[in-house]
């Protein structure tokens, strides 16, 4: 979707702007770690939805593990990806 908007100076700037539910992002990731497919899933959420929707992602299915069925081993590579998505630059 496109907007379209004045800044303070007045000059018009169009802008692409995407909406969508983080429930559909918090899918992705439980089913990439369900099906053990998780070696750019970093990488593929942060380019597609950006770093802070990665973070609240993760941090809700962590939380709320018990409501997407994981397994220990993998809460544990939620965890990891978790550690290791802290240090890409």
């Amino acid at each position: 979707m496109q907007v379209t908007g004045i800044t303070k100076t007045g000059v018009e700037n169009q802008l692409a702007v995407e909406i969508f539910d983080i429930e559909t992002v918090k899918t992705e990731i439980v089913q990439s770690i369900k099906n053990n497919d998780t070696l750019s899933l970093i990488d593929k959420v942060v380019d597609l939805y950006g770093d802070d929707v990665w973070f609240q992602s993760t941090k809700s299915i962590y939380d709320n593990y018990e409501l997407y069925d994981l397994s220990k081993e993998e809460l544990m590579v939620l965890g990891s990806l978790i550690i290791v998505s802290r240090f890409i630059p």
